[in-house]
């Protein structure tokens, strides 16, 4: 049984018998070395549990620990089952029953949903979830779960995760200056502006709110280059800033702001959607694009079509999120491309969010990103960004 905690392999000695009643297992220890034996495991606290782990795992306890906080940090909330993949792919002898008992041992340890296969802690500071959830209520103090899950997943930093509604609702019930209030969470305490938006994300924020909330794209740009943002920033801010919506092809506005549909139709050139296949096109010449609304059949299986129109997209393609951190293998053979189930899983994709594929021919690459209807580009205005290089941030 080992690796584990000494209450439950005492719990589980006294099930089977082979104990009356508890027993501190430091006696075994004892006993073992009077006779000038080896116990065969060593006893560890950690916090306030005893662990029984072979002495070659002296640490483990401690190690997974800290990757846990590493994940909270990075992550905001954690998938337990993706937590352990990562610990086994790392090399530690971690079964889940001995990872969910060193999570129990942080008093801080909150499971967000019955099953128990989300977590958080709430004491790791700089929580980058947290800090976007932030960001986007000081603009819309009260903002649906939808609006509010698709901008937090926007950012380069969070790599296209989107975490799964409930979960976030979970988590934002959990704040003390947010409460939810059924679709909606709602912010109770609001800093500055100027605390948590800075720069040129700022000066945008200000030009929008000075014209209504609700631009076309073109007078945005023109009067954010007017006041001094660079034009590659604008593009990249554009596309994953939790700030900003895109209502319709041409029209952008801040995430909060009315945009009644007549405005956005007025500001809109029409565009005529297909069902799942959205768009795609050539942002270069070797630089196809696609877009594509998720549904329950490509979000189980991980396979999609590919348009006749692209047919040159053939054979295998590295996987990435837009900062270059590799998501997998896609694999494109005629019309149909596989390869997509374990983003789908790790990202917390649900059916109606839109996925967003740049293929580059050359370097054999497939940069993809999950996103709502606002992120999805028409083939002008990818021709338009080709030249862009995305950043690795945004402040």
């Amino acid at each position: 049984m080992l690796p584990c905690s000494e209450p439950r392999l005492v719990a589980e000695l006294m099930r089977l018998r082979l104990l009356d009643k508890a027993f501190d297992m430091t006696g075994v220890q004892s006993a073992a070395e009077v006779m000038g034996k080896s116990a065969g495991f060593v006893r560890v606290d950690f916090k306030i549990t005893p662990f029984l782990v072979a002495a070659d795992d002296a640490s483990l306890m401690k190690e997974v620990s800290i990757r846990a906080r590493k994940r909270v940090a990075r992550w905001g909330v954690v998938n337990f089952e993706d937590f352990v993949a990562t610990l086994k792919k790392a090399g530690l002898n971690a079964p889940d029953t001995l990872v969910r008992e060193v999570l129990a041992a942080h008093q801080d340890l909150v499971w967000l949903d019955e099953p128990r296969r989300w977590f958080w802690l709430r004491d790791v500071p700089r929580n980058r979830l947290i800090t976007l959830i932030e960001k986007v209520v000081v603009l819309a103090p009260r903002v649906r779960l939808s609006e509010l899950r698709s901008a937090v997943s926007r950012p380069h930093i969070m790599k296209g995760f989107a975490v799964p509604k409930r979960i976030l609702a979970a988590l934002c019930a959990q704040l003390p200056s947010l409460t939810v209030e059924g679709d909606f969470v709602v912010a109770t305490d609001r800093p500055p502006l100027e605390r948590l938006w800075i720069g040129s994300q700022r000066l945008m924020i200000e030009i929008l709110l000075a014209n209504g909330g609700v631009m076309q794209r073109a007078a945005l740009e023109e009067e954010a280059l007017a006041q001094g943002v660079n034009e590659s920033s604008f593009w990249v801010y554009l596309d994953f800033s939790p700030a900003f919506i895109r209502h319709a092809m041409g029209v952008y506005g801040l995430i909060g702001a009315a945009a009644p549909p007549e405005l956005v139709e007025s500001l809109a050139r029409p565009r005529k959607l297909g069902k799942a296949l959205q768009g795609f096109g050539w942002a270069k010449r070797d630089r196809p694009w696609l877009s594509y609304r998720l549904t329950e059949s490509t979000l189980s299986s991980g396979h999609f079509t590919i348009p006749t129109a692209l047919r040159r997209l053939s054979g295998s393609f590295e996987l990435r999120v837009l900062n270059d951190a590799f998501m997998g293998k896609l694999v494109v053979r005629g019309i149909r491309a596989t390869g997509l189930r374990p983003l789908f899983r790790r990202s917390g994709a649900e059916p109606g969010d839109w996925l967003v594929l740049d293929f580059d021919l050359k370097q054999r690459l497939a940069y993809v990103r999950l996103a709502d209807s606002a992120a999805v580009m028409s083939g002008q205005e990818l021709l338009d960004k080709s030249a862009v290089a995305p950043a690795a941030n945004v402040d």
